[in-house]
């Protein structure tokens, strides 16, 4: 589609793809991201809507279940999983 510029997380992908990086953001169907973020070597975290990490959401093995609930609890630092 010409004219259409890539969403954040569109063109974050686009270039981690690119470069080979450990880390290639997923883009939910619209552009935005998706809650969940997972690296190569199973380390999955948490997003905001802008793509950010929540604070505290880390962790080896299966994605953490990143509902709304648990951002909007990251903005005054407390964390739930």
């Amino acid at each position: 589609m010409l004219g259409v510029r890539p969403s954040p997380c569109e063109e974050e992908r686009r270039v981690a793809m690119e470069t080979s990086s450990v880390f290639v953001p997923t883009c939910e169907s619209g552009g935005s991201f998706s809650p969940a973020q997972c690296q190569q070597g199973g380390q999955c975290w948490c997003v905001d809507p802008s793509g950010r990490e929540v604070p505290g959401s880390r962790r080896l093995g299966p994605p953490p279940a990143c509902g709304e609930e648990l951002l909007l609890s990251s903005s005054s630092s407390v964390v739930l999983l």
